[in-house]
């Protein structure tokens, strides 16, 4: 396997793994932080997909052929819009989920995607996404 420009064989690979989780669990290293590391994925990953639903399902419904099979490759490396509301949302994520809680019960993972999602659609036509966007469905 290459990674990095690095050749492993799958065999040594398997082993130091292997004998590296054996290690880990051991020395209870999964019991200790594991539980902490799911709940902290929880409240802070949902805000990761929010940018994508909202970019597909309310961006892309205004703007006609953006995701058509022509601009497959032509796409930015970065949007701006969906860096910024995902970090906004993972930390509303994690403030929730270990500050302040919500009311009533409710996810902190949940209500952070909301958030996102919300703040997706209302800075997208503030960031260069929305220009670039345009003049990639013009070129078609």
């Amino acid at each position: 396997m290459d990674a990095f420009g690095i050749h492993v064989s799958r065999k040594k690979l398997v082993a130091v793994c292997g004998i590296l989780g054996t290690l880990l669990g051991a020395l209870a290293f999964y019991q200790l932080f594991f539980a902490d590391f799911i709940n902290v994925l929880g409240s802070m990953a949902p805000p990761l997909c929010a940018p994508i639903l909202a970019d597909y399902f309310v961006i892309g419904k205004r703007k006609n052929k953006k995701y058509s099979t022509e601009l497959l490759n032509k796409h930015p490396a970065v949007r701006w819009a969906g860096v910024v509301s995902f970090a906004i949302g993972a930390i509303l994520g994690y403030v929730f989920q270990y500050i302040v809680p919500l009311p009533y019960g409710l996810p902190a993972g949940l209500f952070a995607m909301v958030v996102s999602f919300i703040i997706y659609i209302l800075i997208y036509n503030l960031t260069p996404d929305a220009r670039i966007d345009d003049k990639m469905v013009k070129e078609i």
